[in-house]
């Protein structure tokens, strides 16, 4: 075998087994990023839902960029801007995906949604508000869906509850209240209309 052949099946071998990791990095991805990035006071730490995504789909195409650099071996120009360009895209979707994350720390909720690199502070004594938003299913029990977090200044930031963000919810709203804030539940039904508001103690 010529070590260009040997060269290509290196690079196919690589970008398949990238491209597997895709299918099980949903079970790792928080753990890992837990790990490196929480810091020893923080508590409850996750990610988006967006975020997974994101790394999912840049994994793949990661790995498709080297099968893709393996398979092709004319046009080399071409093959190489191709290769490029999936090979940039899914690794600013990697840095995006890891950057995402949020966290409760003593001095309020830390967070960097996944649309931008910067991190953001939610100080417990500028929170004025908290919104419980929950919608009817079918069968009309409410699911939790968002939190609405309104700050003295007017800006509100809202958190789609998934699992791991629902279960930091009742120490979001304890602590919120114990610093003066006020805290309500919001009902909507399957198709979005508001139903009552009631305050949330």
């Amino acid at each position: 075998m010529k070590n260009g052949d040997k060269r290509a099946m290196l690079m196919i071998s690589i970008g398949i087994m990238i491209f597997l990791i895709c299918i099980v990095i949903g079970l790792f991805f928080v753990p890992i990023k837990e790990l490196l990035m929480k810091p020893e006071y923080g508590y409850f730490f996750g990610s988006s839902g967006q975020s997974y995504i994101a790394a999912t789909v840049s994994i793949a195409l990661l790995g498709i960029s080297l099968m893709f650099l393996g398979w092709v071996t004319r046009k080399r120009k071409t093959k190489w801007i191709i290769f490029t360009t999936l090979f940039l895209i899914s690794s600013i979707g990697i840095y995006y995906a890891i950057d995402d994350y949020y966290y409760i720390d003593p001095n309020g909720i830390v967070f960097d949604p996944l649309e931008t690199t910067q991190e953001k502070v939610l100080k417990w004594e500028e929170i004025s508000e908290l919104t419980h938003i929950y919608r009817k299913d079918m069968n009309g029990t409410p699911v939790p869906a968002e939190l609405i977090i309104k700050m003295q200044n007017g800006e509100e930031v809202i958190m789609i509850l998934g699992a791991r963000q629902y279960s930091m919810r009742s120490s979001i709203n304890s602590t919120v209240r114990k610093f003066g804030g006020e805290s309500y539940i919001e009902i909507y039904d399957p198709e979005g209309n508001f139903i009552e508001r009631k305050e949330y103690f």
